[in-house]
């Protein structure tokens, strides 16, 4: 049951940062690793229709502050069923970011 169309992370210069993982709309956990202190997530949901979103911790704001170490960023989109959103999907990610000592 797909949920997201498209996926792609950037840092803070712009740069993409890489997803180790290959993209699917049926993927739920990703991983990447960025010297980044924030990134941007786009996400687009698998049907772009008006009135549904796709959130970030809770937010619709996309643009997100990394601390040192592992962050989880929960991105939730509409699950797509028969045509329809039923309800929405959570879509985890664990980036690790870069600090002194790696």
């Amino acid at each position: 049951t797909p949920s997201l169309g498209s996926l792609s992370v950037a840092d803070r210069s712009g740069s993409t940062v890489k997803i180790n993982e290959k993209f699917s709309s049926q993927t739920t956990e990703y991983t990447a690793t960025t010297g980044s202190d924030q990134i941007t997530v786009e996400a687009a949901p698998y049907v772009n229709e008006a009135g549904y979103v796709v959130t970030f911790n809770g937010s619709e704001e996309n643009v997100i502050s990394l601390a040192e170490g592992e962050n989880k960023i929960e991105i939730k989109a509409p699950l797509w069923f028969r045509k329809r959103a039923q309800r929405q999907k959570e879509i985890i990610f664990s980036y690790i970011k870069k600090g002194q000592g790696f």
